[in-house]
């Protein structure tokens, strides 16, 4: 029922205590070092502090790995790409894209929510939902910067050496192409969705803060699995197998690493932590 929302959350995602467990890992060799720990990309003020073995890894590494080089992300060149990539270039106009029933149930939302559906006609399906979405996190009080910035400011101050798992415009390439092909069912979904939103978010919250891999997994990615195999495997599976050659060789040097990603590219049996200790490698929740 949630999953879409789930996926572009996690992609993109709580004032309980953490509990027994956490959301950072640390992988070891013989002679090396690097923790894992799972990010949400936006968060709430009620979400601080953040779990402390954020700060116990933090603190312990020497170089900080996120998804993809953030500087460049957030440049003015890649915000008017994307601002480029978000709009049809060929005369298409959403009310030729999408189904009747599509275009009726995203003119009701608007309407309900005080949007120009004219002004929004031209965009692609993917910028008409991570717009919505950012409507209803700002509504929910998310709009403060997540895990990944946070320590991406921390790193810079510190003056921390940085790395990316991938090329920014491959992490564009995946968030610009959401939805080809399925464009109706992408915008119906969501539509449909929005009002469970709030409840989702406090469970990946909760989940996230204890470190849940049972919910993060079972509830959140088995499902999304089965029901949006391409979506699923375009954003989390083969992202994954490209980055674990990489997390391996910061696991052959005598440095230490702080990888920071997504916190659903981390658990089930496509996540990363499995992969790695598949490899053979000693993984185990920083205590």
């Amino acid at each position: 029922m949630k999953m879409m929302l789930v996926l572009l959350i996690l992609s993109l995602l709580m004032s309980v205590p953490a509990l027994c467990e956490t959301s950072v890992w640390i992988a070891k060799t013989d002679s090396s070092i690097t923790y894992i720990g799972g990010t949400i990309h936006m968060l709430r003020g009620s979400d601080r502090p953040f779990p402390p073995e954020f700060d116990r890894a933090y603190d312990a590494s020497d170089m900080i790995i996120f998804e993809t080089d953030l500087a460049v992300l957030q440049s003015p060149e890649i915000q008017q790409e994307l601002l480029a990539k978000a709009v049809y270039s060929d005369g298409r106009t959403l009310d030729k894209v999408l189904s009747a029933e599509a275009y009726k149930k995203l003119e009701e939302y608007c309407t309900e929510n005080g949007i120009p559906l004219a002004m929004i006609n031209q965009y692609k399906p993917w910028a008409i939902v991570m717009t919505i979405i950012g409507m209803e996190l700002q509504k929910m009080g998310a709009n403060q910067e997540g895990i990944d910035l946070y320590y991406y400011g921390k790193a810079s101050e510190d003056e921390k050496s940085m790395g990316g798992l991938e090329a920014v415009d491959e992490q564009v390439e995946i968030l610009t192409s959401m939805g080809d092909g399925n464009e109706s069912a992408f915008i119906v979904y969501n539509i449909d969705h929005m009002e469970k939103m709030e409840e989702m978010f406090d469970s990946l919250i909760t989940a996230w803060r204890s470190g849940d891999e049972a919910i993060l997994s079972d509830a959140f990615l088995e499902e999304a699995k089965k029901e949006f195999p391409k979506l699923f495997k375009t954003l989390f599976t083969d992202r994954n197998m490209s980055w674990l050659p990489k997390i391996e060789e910061y696991l052959l040097t005598p440095e230490t690493e702080f990888v920071l990603v997504g916190t659903a590219h981390l658990v089930g049996e496509e996540g990363i932590i499995t992969q790695l200790e598949k490899l053979g490698y000693e993984v185990e929740k920083l205590k």
